[in-house]
């Protein structure tokens, strides 16, 4: 019997395609800004799921940051986040400590290259030939 394996997704070309689509869209400068926010928020965010007393606010702060994490093709995350969020309508008892655990080692695994691309989005000449 053949064992079949999902592809594994490469988290940085994914971000890539997603940061080029971001200023495709809109411009370096908006890019930047919006992966800055990502960043300093998500601190918050895996700190509001970690301390989450009840089902319904883990739930809510999973769907945020799952949202948030979707505009970067951030995957991972948004598949950890996804999980928490099915396992919490199941009724599944996910609170405690552990809850968020998975959500933040996919953070952990793809916030280097966050970083790394808010240095190139800085690094691109805004229209007025500027860099951002």
């Amino acid at each position: 019997m053949t064992t079949v394996r999902a592809p594994r997704v490469d988290r940085v070309a994914a971000l890539r395609r997603a940061i080029e689509g971001l200023v495709r869209d809109t411009d370096a400068g908006m890019a930047a800004e919006l992966v800055e926010l990502w960043l300093e928020g998500v601190d918050a965010r895996l700190a509001t799921l970690a301390a989450a007393t009840d089902a319904s606010a883990l739930g809510r702060a999973a769907h945020a940051l799952k949202g948030q994490s979707c505009l970067f093709g951030l995957d991972g995350v948004t598949g950890a986040c996804e999980d928490l969020e099915a396992r919490q309508r199941a009724g599944e008892e996910i609170l405690g400590a552990s809850q968020s655990e998975a959500v933040a080692r996919e953070v952990e695994a793809i916030r280097a290259a966050l970083f790394a691309e808010l240095e190139a989005l800085r690094a691109q000449p805004t229209d007025g030939g500027e860099t951002w």
